[in-house]
């Protein structure tokens, strides 16, 4: 009996062909449907340093300042680079030891090696092994994903970044590098910058965008908001401020079109919401923040008043943003969850102390009590000036569970606060009634003395 219905059962997965594609459909019909824990890092170019060194990189960790040139040799004042690969083999560690379902890595400085973006990176170790990659006769195991024990539980996704000519890493800069756990069904599609109207040029946009759409419809929005400059007109310019405001209007109506479904939209976002989120919303720098919106003597005030602050805290992009939350029907996971709470991930002090690294959630999320989570870690940053940022949702079926515990604790306690006050009242009745009655019989007394 055992036998047959254990046949039945793959004769029914794939109507009688194929047994093999069978046991595959059900493995994968056992895997999860969408992630449900979430982690996310701006890495602050981590992927690339075991490689190459930015310019004038400055490190928090070291607190020295980089300026060898790729290809050249150590300047002095800049860590080696088994200091930058121990960083990551932590950052890796930390990943493999919290499996979490999705990892979320921005400004990596890894690009593809084609002009439209469209094919995977094929030199770089993150993702292959050897020199051209493994297609070219690398091998598997010389792959830093396999290295730090990660091959075996994830899969790797890039925003595929073009190098288009010697000494042009910035069009990377940006680069996303997205792990999804294998015990996560695989996505069912996969859309960039370019598949959400921002066409205007690869390097333009810096691969800032990475969205999966898993099987049951939920999706999963990455993305790397361009910081727009410090408080002159010398670093925020109007191309920058316009470049900002176009991404931000494009993402805007891709999340307003996935309103009705289940999604987050998380990443560095360089923007703090409100006074909670940014060290001049902190009690008595009201000063300071008044001077930043002023003009300056020497001209290099931005023109505009609203586009004028301290890093990620102007007025357009403050408004910008909640204007995109609300007509996404979005909720910020952390700041619904600690409402009166300051803490910032980005906890350096260049360019400010900052809370700029989000998860936005969708309000059907919240409405089914899926938000279990969301956690900031200023003590691991890894190198990076922004730390880890966490969340964790509820499976429908826990959020049905959790829903119906809160509830009946809620009847409980209900009953129990009513049963409390009625016996309050009694005991106060039984009281007054004992006073009464020993007035009563102090005044027989004295009437009968006298």
């Amino acid at each position: 009996g055992t036998s047959f219905s254990l046949s039945h059962r793959i004769m029914s997965l794939n109507g009688g062909k194929n047994k093999n594609k069978g046991f595959a459909n059900a493995k994968l019909q056992r895997k999860l449907p969408q992630p449900r824990t979430f982690f996310q890092l701006n890495c602050n170019g981590l992927f690339e340093h075991p490689r190459f060194c930015r310019n004038s990189r400055y490190d928090f960790t070291t607190k020295t300042i980089s300026t060898r040139r790729s290809g050249e040799g150590e300047c002095g004042c800049c860590p080696p680079d088994s200091y930058y690969e121990a960083e990551l083999k932590k950052v890796f560690e930390y990943v493999r030891k919290n499996q979490f379902h999705l990892c979320y890595f921005s400004e990596t400085w890894v690009y593809g090696e084609d002009a439209k973006g469209t094919q995977p990176v094929t030199e770089h170790p993150l993702s292959c092994g050897g020199p051209g990659g493994a297609q070219n006769g690398g091998r598997e195991e010389e792959t830093w994903l396999h290295k730090y024990g990660l091959s075996e539980t994830y899969r790797a996704y890039f925003s595929l970044q073009h190098r288009n000519y010697f000494g042009s890493r910035d069009t990377a800069w940006a680069g996303n590098v997205v792990f999804v756990h294998k015990d996560v069904q695989p996505p069912v599609k996969i859309l960039r910058h370019a598949d959400i109207g921002l066409t205007q040029g690869n390097a333009q946009y810096q691969g800032r965008y990475l969205e999966f759409e898993f099987p049951d419809g939920f999706h999963v929005l990455t993305t790397y908001m361009p910081f727009s400059g410090f408080n002159d007109n010398r670093s925020r310019t109007k191309k920058k401020i316009a470049l900002r405001k176009t991404l931000d209007l494009a993402v805007r109506e891709r999340l307003v079109q996935l309103r009705e479904k289940e999604f987050v939209w998380m990443g560095d976002l360089n923007v703090s919401p409100g006074p909670l989120d940014h060290f001049l919303g902190e009690p008595g720098r009201e000063d300071e923040y008044a001077m930043s919106m002023q003009e300056k003597q020497d001209g290099t005030h931005i023109e505009d008043i609203d586009d004028r602050g301290e890093c990620g805290y102007t007025p357009n992009l403050k408004k910008r943003f909640h204007e995109t939350v609300r007509l996404a029907d979005g909720v910020d996971a952390f700041r619904h969850l600690s409402p009166y709470t300051r803490i910032y991930t980005q906890p350096h002090p260049a360019p400010g102390i900052t809370r700029w690294d989000h998860y936005i959630v969708s309000k059907k999320i919240i409405e089914e009590n899926r938000l279990e989570e969301c956690e900031i870690y200023p003590d691991k940053c890894f190198s990076s000036d922004h730390c880890v940022v966490t969340m964790k949702l509820r499976s429908a079926s826990e959020a049905a569970t959790n829903s119906s515990k809160k509830k009946k604790v809620f009847e409980e306690n209900d009953d129990d606060s009513k049963n409390s006050k009625n016996m309050s009242m009694l005991e106060q009745l039984r009281a007054t009634s004992i006073d009464m009655q020993q007035l009563r019989a102090k005044r027989l007394k004295r009437f009968a003395n006298q």
